[in-house]
């Protein structure tokens, strides 16, 4: 499984005006991952691409926080990306549970793995319920 990395930069040769700029760049893009996250990470998204919830938000006018529209879409696909990240850790403990549940019979072990790794989670209320408690989105 990917990990996630920070990597933190050290600049030479900033000025203030460049750092008050790249610091006010930093805290609008701070604000689309907030309203991602808020909007985003409940179940009406799980089954949807990235591509279809960015075109969403194009539709009802998205301003992006004041950010440039290529950064904006940039920092919506990295905050998409986290809450997908978060919801492929939360399958972790749904897949033990499903293990735990199912001894004995491969075809509905099977079937709930299936339902699972499709997104199709919704489907079943066993899955269904282990989804909520495992991820907090």
């Amino acid at each position: 499984m990917a990990e996630k990395v920070t990597r933190i930069l050290h600049s030479q040769g900033l000025n203030r005006a460049k750092y008050d700029r790249l610091a006010g760049l930093a805290e609008r893009a701070g604000g689309v991952r907030a309203d991602a996250w808020c909007r985003c990470r409940g179940v009406s998204t799980a089954a949807q691409s990235p591509y279809e919830i960015r075109d969403a938000w194009m539709a009802e006018g998205c301003a992006w926080h004041g950010l440039p529209a290529r950064l904006g879409k940039a920092t919506l696909a990295d905050a998409l990306g986290d809450i997908e990240a978060a919801r492929e850790a939360a399958k972790v403990s749904v897949r033990k549970a499903i293990r735990h549940r199912t001894r004995g019979d491969d075809a509905e072990r099977q079937s709930l793995y299936g339902l699972l790794k499709q997104n199709r989670w919704t489907e079943d209320p066993f899955l269904h319920r282990q989804m909520r408690k495992q991820w907090r989105g």
